[in-house]
C-alpha cells in the first residue's frame, strides 16, 4: 500500500480505468488504511486527507459518482476514528463536515428518475458556504462507551435541505456507479446528513423493480442465533433465486458482482425507508438475492452468464 507505490506523497496513477478516477482511487487507498487501524498523525493517512480536502474544495473538481462516494466513505471513517474525536475541536470537525455535506448534494445531483447513477453528477447552486454555516454547526461532539473507545455519531440538530441542483443528469447509467452512490449517501446518514425519505423511496422502487422477474424456486439455508451466545441454529425458507443485472434489463444475465452489488443496496435502503409494504418487498429482494447468490456462488470466478472476468475481485469486495 505505501513502500514503492508513493510519488510525491500520493499514490502512483497505473492508467486504465485508475486514472480516470484519481481521487477515488486515493479515497480508496485511504480507506484501507484507516480500516487496517491508521489513523491522524500517520504520516501517509495526513496527506492523503490533506489531498481530499483540496481535491473537493470546488465542486468543479468533484469529478465523478465513484470519487464522491469513496471519498464521503473515506471521511466518515475518518471522522468516527477515536483520535479525531478526542483530540478535535467541534470547529475543525466542522469544515470536515462542510465537506461531506456538499459531497452528499453533489451525488444526489446526480440521481435519474427512480435510483440510479451514471458517472458524473452536475451538482447543486451554493449560497455563503451553503449548507453549514453560522449557527447550523453539529449538535455536541463527546465520546460514547469511553472503555471501548468508541465515536459517537455525529448529528445534525435539523435535516439539511437539499438545494437546488443545477440540471437533471441525462447521461448513461448503470448499478456499479448507482452503488457507489448509495454507498456514499450511507456514510453520510451515519453522519447525521439525511437525504428525504422519498428519495430512498425511489431508490427502494428501482432496485425492486430492476431484480429478475422470476427465478429458480430454492429453499434458502440460513442461520439464527436466538440465545445471542453464538450458538446457531440452521434453518431454510422459501425463496427464488433472483440477481441483478449491470443495466437493470435487457443486457447480459445477472451476475455475481451485480448482484452482491444490489443485496448491498436493498440493505441500506431497509434502513432509510418506513413504509411497511416497501419494507415487505426489500425484504423479500433481499431473501432472492441470496437465494442466487447460494445457487451460484463462486470464489475462483466472478458467477454469471458472460460475466466480464475483470470484475472478479470487484465481485469479491
Amino acid at each position: 500500500m505505501e513502500d514503492g507505490n508513493l510519488v510525491a506523497g500520493f499514490w502512483r496513477v497505473h492508467g486504465g480505468i485508475e486514472g480516470k478516477h484519481e481521487t477515488g482511487r486515493i479515497a480508496l487507498k485511504t480507506l484501507t488504511l484507516l480500516k487496517c487501524g491508521r489513523g491522524p498523525g500517520d504520516a501517509t493517512v495526513d496527506r492523503a486527507m490533506a489531498f481530499l480536502r483540496t481535491r473537493h474544495r470546488e465542486q468543479a473538481q468533484f469529478l465523478g459518482t465513484y470519487d464522491a462516494g469513496v471519498t464521503l466513505m473515506a471521511l466518515q471513517t475518518y471522522l468516527h476514528h477515536p483520535d479525531v474525536v478526542r483530540h478535535r475541536s467541534p470547529d475543525e470537525a466542522n469544515e470536515d463536515l462542510v465537506l461531506a455535506v456538499r459531497l452528499a448534494f453533489w451525488i444526489a445531483s446526480g440521481r435519474k428518475y427512480g435510483g440510479n447513477w451514471g458517472y458524473y453528477c452536475p451538482g447543486f447552486r451554493e449560497v455563503d458556504r451553503y449548507p453549514v454555516g453560522p449557527g447550523r454547526s453539529p449538535s455536541q461532539w463527546a465520546r460514547a462507551g469511553e472503555r471501548d473507545r468508541v465515536a459517537e455519531v455525529v448529528r445534525f440538530r435539523t435535516p439539511p435541505p437539499l438545494p437546488e441542483f443545477l440540471e437533471h443528469p441525462t447521461e448513461g447509467n448503470d448499478h456499479s456507479n448507482s452503488q457507489y452512490a448509495l454507498l456514499g449517501l450511507k456514510a453520510a446518514d451515519n453522519l447525521g446528513i439525511g437525504m428525504p425519505e422519498p428519495l430512498w423511496d425511489e431508490v427502494a422502487q428501482h432496485w425492486i423493480g430492476t431484480q429478475e422477474p422470476a427465478g429458480e424456486a430454492v429453499e434458502l439455508r440460513t442461520a439464527r442465533d436466538p440465545v445471542g451466545r453464538s450458538r446457531y441454529a440452521a434453518q431454510t425458507r422459501p425463496a427464488r433465486a433472483r440477481g441483478w443485472r449491470y443495466h437493470g434489463h435487457g443486457d447480459v444475465g445477472p451476475t455475481g458482482a451485480m448482484t452482491a452489488v444490489g443485496l448491498a443496496v436493498v440493505r441500506i435502503c431497509l434502513d432509510q425507508v418506513s413504509d411497511p409494504k416497501v419494507k415487505e418487498a426489500l425484504e423479500a429482494a433481499l431473501d432472492d438475492g441470496w437465494a442466487w447468490m447460494q445457487q451460484h456462488f463462486a470464489v475462483a470466478s466472478n458467477p454469471g452468464a458472460k460475466a466480464p472476468p475483470w470484475a472478479h475481485y470487484y465481485y469479491l469486495y
